[in-house]
Parts: C-alpha cells; sequence; structure tokens
C-alpha cells in the first residue's frame, strides 16, 4: 500500500513504537473491509443507481463502520497514538465523502472532531480541491 510505503520511507505520519506501527496498519486493512461500505453508499447514491435492495445491504455496514470509529475515537484524538498516522489518513480517505452518500457526519460527533483535527492539519486539502478538473457530473450526449 502506498501509505505504507510513504510512512516507512519518509517517516510522516509513522508511529514510533511498534506496537503503534502495526495498529495503524491493521487500520489500513479494516479500512479496506469496512469503510469501502462508505464508498459504495456514496458511488451508488450519486454515480449510478442499484436495486433498493443493494443500499438496504451497504447502508447499514456504512452506517455500523461509522459508528465504530465514532466509539473508537471517545477519549482519543488520532486512531492509533498522540498525533496522526497513516491509519488516520486512510480511512478519512473514503470517509470524507460520505455526505456525498446521504451519510450525515454530524451523527457521529467523535468522527466529526477528527475530521476537525485532520482537516486543521498543515498542508491539508480535500480531494476535489486536488483535482485539476472538478468532478462534474456525467451529460449523455
Amino acid at each position: 500500500m502506498i501509505l505504507d510505503y510513504l510512512a516507512r520511507t519518509l517517516g510522516h505520519f509513522e508511529p514510533a513504537a511498534e506496537q503503534d506501527r502495526l495498529r495503524a496498519r491493521e487500520w489500513l486493512s479494516w479500512e479496506a473491509d469496512h469503510i469501502t461500505a462508505i464508498a459504495k453508499v456514496r458511488h451508488y447514491s450519486r454515480f449510478r443507481t442499484v436495486d433498493p435492495a443493494v443500499m438496504d445491504y451497504f447502508r447499514p455496514l456504512a452506517e455500523a463502520a461509522l459508528s465504530f470509529v465514532d466509539q473508537w475515537l471517545v477519549g482519543r484524538q488520532w486512531l492509533v497514538c498522540d498525533h496522526p498516522t497513516i491509519g488516520d489518513i486512510g480511512c478519512w480517505g473514503r470517509m470524507v465523502f460520505m455526505h456525498e452518500g446521504g451519510l450525515d457526519i454530524t451523527n457521529w460527533p467523535n468522527v466529526e472532531a477528527w475530521s476537525k483535527r485532520l482537516k486543521a492539519m498543515p498542508g491539508f486539502q480535500l480531494p476535489y480541491d486536488l483535482i485539476p478538473k472538478q468532478d462534474q457530473e456525467m451529460v449523455p450526449a
């Protein structure tokens, strides 16, 4: 994974303790399994119409993933240690689009506070701000 490589190579967002390094990578694996549901809800809400049963399947999974992170963040500033790690970056990378799937971040206050800490980091930019050509709705020819 690119975040793992960058953290090891550059030393940024890499915890000092071995246990914390493993936990940060565990969050990346968890993200790939669980936060993917948030990406699917966003995709099916914004880009593709699917049978309502598909959304009925993925929306509770997305909400459960958000609730898990929200509970984990109780009493914590970051997912792993006392500073942001690749775990925080990897998880937020898909969660940032939750509103496009109709998931209101205010339902998860600890996630919302965590997102504000991430957004306050030096150099932070939202994905759409980094894309040279803003995301545009596709208009059939």
